[in-house]
């Protein structure tokens, strides 16, 4: 599976699909699409189909997306679609049913009111979605959550960047209330397989800012092999294509 915060989806629909390919993604995530209204599996072309929720008019803000590969597509049980923000889509791997939630958080400087909105109706589409053997949560939450892990080993682990934020800090204390674990830091891998945003400042024609905001969450740790970076994927946005390995055995 992946997340990738996409800017925008238009004009990057083949690329998307040979990324996706390339990679050999059964699930993509996407955040910032741009997309108008609600779409509930539409194909896209070889066997590969899109969900997606994005305001119906006025100014296109958050949107999300998840696009499932020909080998699971006809494996979905349920799609629930919350708002611009929260897509959730339940598929049957073998004997088991796995959630998979893409999200959008608001981003910062944005009120106190709509970060604490947006955890409360993430965390009621969680609690609302049907039994299944575990749930994935992934996208761009749009804070930094550190690594200092003491007390919270089974959350938080000990890879990753040092810095915190007050976006980080509520993300660590959702994922407390919903026993879900941030699966980035549990595995080590160099700088560039760590780092999920790169911001270019044309003036000084470098990065001048670089940080890990996108994360993929489980409820069940045992059936993430790995999460690592793609630093080659970006679809040219600030952001770098996320992925994880999953034990579905």
């Amino acid at each position: 599976i992946g997340t990738l915060n996409i800017g925008t989806y238009r004009h990057k629909e083949e690329e998307i699909l040979q990324i996706m390919k390339r990679r050999k993604l059964d699930i993509l995530g996407l955040g910032e699409t741009k997309l108008r209204g609600e779409i509930v599996g539409k194909d896209i072309g070889d066997g590969f189909t899109l969900i997606s929720r994005g305001v119906k008019e006025g100014r296109l803000h958050a949107r999300v997306a998840i696009i499932v590969g020909p080998r699971l597509k006809d494996n979905i049980q349920n799609i629930t679609i919350t708002n611009e923000r929260i897509v959730s889509v339940q598929i049957k791997v073998k004997d088991n049913v796995y959630g998979f939630t893409q999200i959008y958080a608001p981003q910062q400087g944005r009120s106190e009111e709509e970060k604490d909105s947006f955890y409360a109706q993430l965390e009621t589409a969680i609690s609302q979605l049907p039994s299944m053997t575990a749930h994935i949560v992934i996208g761009d939450f749009n804070g930094r959550v550190g690594r200092n892990r003491s007390g919270i080993e089974s959350t938080l682990g000990p890879f990753g960047e040092e810095t915190q934020n007050e976006e980080g800090e509520r993300l660590i204390d959702f994922c407390l209330r919903n026993s879900l674990a941030i699966m980035n830091g549990f595995f080590r891998h160099q700088y560039s397989h760590t780092m999920t945003r790169y911001r270019w400042n044309k003036n000084i024609g470098q990065y001048d800012h670089v940080s890990i905001i996108d994360y993929i969450l489980s409820s069940d740790k045992r059936i993430i092999n790995d999460v690592k970076v793609m630093p080659g994927e970006s679809l040219d946005s600030d952001h770098r294509l996320l992925i994880a390995d999953l034990n579905t055995k």
